[in-house]
């Protein structure tokens, strides 16, 4: 995955505050 794909993502996560979500989906 390329570094905009993954702030995009990371954004629309934050977005929907899932911010554990995203962690533990990223590792």
């Amino acid at each position: 995955m390329n570094p905009f794909e993954d702030m995009r993502i990371f954004c629309q996560v934050m977005d929907s505050g899932s911010f554990t979500a995203a962690a533990a989906a990223n590792g």
